[in-house]
């Protein structure tokens, strides 16, 4: 009777030497090219291999064997179908079960050995020495097996989210901690082929990384790259980019912005759509594409090796791509626009800002006493809400707004467009500013109408107002108003300003609308209607404990707004409490007016605060010049 097991035995030596030869011309191309590269030379050996290997497994009764080879032949051919330029990719589902088919059959052929030989082995030994191993042996032989097989796993995963064949360091590094482990193994087993296979590749693992971890290329000189996150970033970046322009000349920008930064001169290389996630269900479904696209900026940055780069607020985004940089080696000037709230929540963060960071622009005065324990250059540049006020001009020169409303109709000066039927000064209103979004409206409209109608029947003159972000938002206040029998004015989120110019009293949802009713001069209540989830998650995990929530309050260090944030609030106290505030309106907007001179003190624009940065400090012959 044949002996299987002792006649094709030289299929695994076939297979190891194909192993060898993928690894061999992979490595002399790389060479050649001074970075490690993949072909699809590479791919085809593999694909080749992987079958030969998994029969070979299979003969010897070396299932784990066997089902790793077939897994990856499929990654193989993956690999493959991808590099192919000028066909139609095959879908992602189709190559999932094309793996669970093989797996399947892999399966199901060594049930029919098992049945037909009456014995089934794990891993069977092609030495008598091996034959006894202990568990440990095998355990630690199939941790090596998982972690070698991964290399591929992570690769193909890689492979799916970027479209494109690489081999990155975490492939080689699997590569060369499963290898070894695997060698330790099978030396136990005595099983020449593996022995051979896994010590013939460890060269080329270890030349791979080391061509990985090459010199960078230098800095280039004149070149920005910014990266904003949402829609108040992309404006802050565009005025930014027009201002540095004005103070560097020959300044090129790239990177991560909205159609403000594209119109502005920056060349947009990654869309900000791809990062403008809202709400905690939103971000955990986007997290697949927050990582690509954090990868992706990542490595364009270090392909462009920019002399600085700008982070225009979002944080928790932002702060871990310049924690990334440093520690990969980015020796370029950081800056963070908009400092993080470190004065609310998660005080540790200035030491992480500090450690990546060479200068934090800071858009409220208080902020730059928290990094008094650190080094960290902290520059108050301004509110650029007040910015905004001062481009549009006081005094002779009517505001901006005025005179685009203004030119809307010549039939009146008011905002008939607006307001449809009214002049707006006409009319002594009670605004509302119940907030951006959908769950801030659900929350605190309710409850501002509340307040308002008690206020409405025992004040007459006053007409109501609301102001909407948005259409879809449009629906949802009309609707509360049926439900509470009201009327009211529902003015567009463009027009905002003009009804705070005009606004005697308002209730506002807490956020930036606050600091906006402030600049505007108009005493107003503050409300945040906390939900059960989010008051323990601020409390207790978060612990955030703030003698004040409203920024106005915070900035004045006293109680200028009146502020109800809580899991449940009273209509009598909201009504107590703005008519006590109607009573001593004088003195708010005094109050308020020493808030706009508090932000108006920075000594210099973030332009200005940028420009004054060092060069980075590294030899002039390893820099280059700007290529335009």
């Amino acid at each position: 009777m044949i002996d299987f097991h002792a006649t094709l035995y030289p299929l695994g030596w076939i297979a190891s030497f194909i192993f060898f030869l993928r690894f061999y011309f992979q490595w002399l191309k790389s060479e050649k090219e001074k970075r490690s590269h993949v072909t699809p030379t590479f791919w085809h050996l593999s694909l080749s291999a992987n079958i030969i290997m998994a029969v070979h497994g299979l003969i010897q009764l070396q299932y784990p064997l066997s089902l790793i080879q077939v897994c990856n032949a499929v990654i193989s051919w993956r690999n493959l179908d991808l590099m192919q330029k000028d066909r139609k990719k095959t879908s992602l589902s189709r190559v999932v079960l094309l793996m669970v088919l093989a797996v399947f059959v892999m399966s199901l052929l060594f049930l029919l050995l098992w049945i037909y030989t009456g014995t089934f082995l794990w891993m069977r030994s092609p030495s008598v020495r091996g034959q006894n191993l202990s568990s440990f042996w095998h355990l630690l032989g199939l941790f090596g097996m998982g972690l070698f097989a991964s290399r591929f796993w992570i690769q193909w995963l890689s492979v799916e989210k970027e479209k494109e064949s690489r081999l990155n360091a975490s492939f080689w590094w699997l590569s060369l901690l499963g290898g070894g482990l695997c060698l330790l193994y099978f030396a136990r087993l005595f099983d020449l082929i593996q022995i051979a296979g896994y010590t013939l590749s460890l060269v080329p693992y270890i030349r791979n990384l080391a061509l990985l971890k090459k010199k960078k290329p230098p800095l280039q000189r004149g070149t920005f790259f910014l990266v904003a996150g949402e829609k108040s970033g992309d404006l802050l970046g565009s005025r930014l980019i027009d201002d540095l322009k004005m103070q560097i000349p020959n300044v090129s920008f790239s990177g991560v912005g909205g159609s403000h930064m594209s119109a502005s001169g920056m060349k947009c290389l990654v869309p900000m759509e791809r990062l403008n996630v809202m709400g905690f269900s939103d971000v955990i479904k986007a997290l697949p594409r927050l990582f690509s696209t954090f990868r992706l900026v990542k490595r364009t940055i270090f392909s462009q090796m920019p002399e600085m780069v700008i982070l225009i607020d979002y944080p928790d985004f932002n702060m871990y791509l310049a924690k990334r940089l440093r520690k990969e080696g980015y020796e370029g000037k950081i800056v963070h626009y908009v400092c993080p709230s470190v004065w609310a929540w998660r005080k540790k963060r200035v030491f992480q800002l500090a450690k990546t960071h060479d200068l934090v622009l800071s858009i409220f005065p208080f902020e730059k006493e928290y990094f008094s324990q650190t080094s960290l250059d902290v520059r108050y540049v301004g509110h650029p809400l007040v910015n905004e006020d001062k481009h549009k001009g006081r005094g002779k020169e009517a505001p901006k707004y005025r005179q685009e409303f203004s030119g809307k109709t010549t039939a009146c000066k008011d905002l008939q467009n607006a307001f449809e039927d009214q002049a707006l000064k006409r009319k002594t209103y009670l605004s509302l500013f119940p907030g951006s979004r959908v769950h801030e409206i659900a929350k605190n409209l309710p409850i501002q109408l509340a307040t308002a109608k008690k206020w409405l029947s025992g004040n007459k003159e006053f007409t109501l107002a609301i102001s909407s972000a948005s259409d879809e938002l449009t629906i949802l206040i009309k609707a509360e108003l049926d439900a509470c029998g009201l009327e009211a004015k529902i003015v567009p989120f463009e027009d905002r300003y003009e009804l705070m110019n005009e606004t005697i009293l308002a209730i506002a949802t807490s956020g930036t609308v606050t600091l906006e009713l402030a600049l505007h001069e108009v005493p107003s209540l503050v409300t945040y209607l906390l939900t059960p989830l989010n008051y323990f998650l601020g409390k207790y995990l978060f612990r955030i404990d703030l003698p004040y929530y409203c920024i106005v309050n915070i900035i004045a260090k006293t109680l200028v707004f009146p502020e109800f944030v809580g899991r449940s609030l009273s209509v009598d106290a909201l009504h107590r409490c703005l008519t006590h505030l109607f009573g001593h309106r004088e003195e708010c907007i005094e109050a308020l007016r020493k808030v706009r001179l508090a932000l108006t003190t920075e000594t210099q624009t973030a332009a200005t605060s940028i420009s004054s940065i060092p060069q980075a400090a590294i030899p002039a012959e390893k820099i280059s010049p700007c290529v335009k």
